[in-house]
């Protein structure tokens, strides 16, 4: 990611040009776009590493060596998965070796999908093409599968009256189907 192909709306977001990926056979490039958010704003947390880190071109993620001292060039690939694990270590999460860069992509598809999100938004947004791929991230939450089967569900009417006789129940009758 160049701060060059970086260019930010103030209150509205940023959008940032990626020149090629693993994914544009076409090597055409794609524009992502990230909005301004209310909080954990990573709009904010990117002005903010521009303003630290003083810099104004070049390549956004850098190597910070022990004495704080920033790189002129950017993170190698390799560096990013041992990064991410010894972060989610720090912070107490179990397992943490088994995480790698590719699970921020799944967690936050399935965030997504947990909180409604219309599948064209999120595949727009993460930059799937196909359907297929977005599938094989989205995996069905316990919790939100019953809230449709609940949703689903007819209100149960309240329980009849004592002094009232009870409904008789209708005469059910089992009809036979020819066989072929």
């Amino acid at each position: 990611m160049e701060i060059e192909h970086v260019c930010i709306a103030h209150g509205e977001g940023l959008t940032c040009y990626i020149p090629r990926s693993k994914t544009d056979r076409n090597a055409e490039g794609r524009t992502v776009r990230c909005p301004t958010l209310s909080r954990l704003c990573p709009v904010a947390a990117y002005e903010a590493w521009l303003a630290v880190s003083h810099l104004t071109s070049g390549t956004v993620f850098r190597r910070i060596d022990r004495w704080g001292h920033l790189a002129s060039d950017g993170l190698a690939a390799s560096s990013i998965i041992p990064l991410l694990r010894r972060l989610l270590a720090a912070v107490g999460v179990a397992k943490a070796e088994e995480y790698s860069s590719h699970s921020l992509r799944r967690g936050f598809a399935g965030w997504a999908n947990d909180n409604g999100w219309d599948l064209k938004d999120l595949m727009e947004y993460v930059g799937w093409r196909d359907i297929k791929s977005a599938l094989r991230y989205l995996d069905t939450s316990p919790i939100r599968l019953k809230e449709r089967f609940e949703q689903g569900l007819a209100e149960v009417p309240p329980p009849a009256k004592a002094s009232s006789p009870a409904p008789k129940a209708p005469h059910l009758r089992l009809i036979e189907f020819p066989q072929k």
